[in-house]
């Protein structure tokens, strides 16, 4: 499996917004779940690698024709 920031960054916001008592932290927590759940059924597809790609896709010189 190839390294994903989303897999880092939103399970470290589930552990900060159990123990953080804020009004909303439940609907953070569920939004979270959600985006992890889709994660999953996406086939563990990095969403971070789609953003990547096309930033690459877009600094990619074109070809002069040679």
């Amino acid at each position: 499996m190839s390294k994903c920031c989303c897999r880092i960054v939103l399970p470290a916001l589930v552990i900060v917004f159990a123990w953080w008592d804020v009004s909303w932290g439940s609907i953070a927590l569920t939004v979270i779940g959600v985006m992890l759940i889709g994660m999953g059924l996406a086939g563990n597809k990095c969403c971070c690698a789609m953003a990547c790609k096309a930033k690459e896709d877009s600094a990619a010189p074109e070809s002069a024709g040679t």
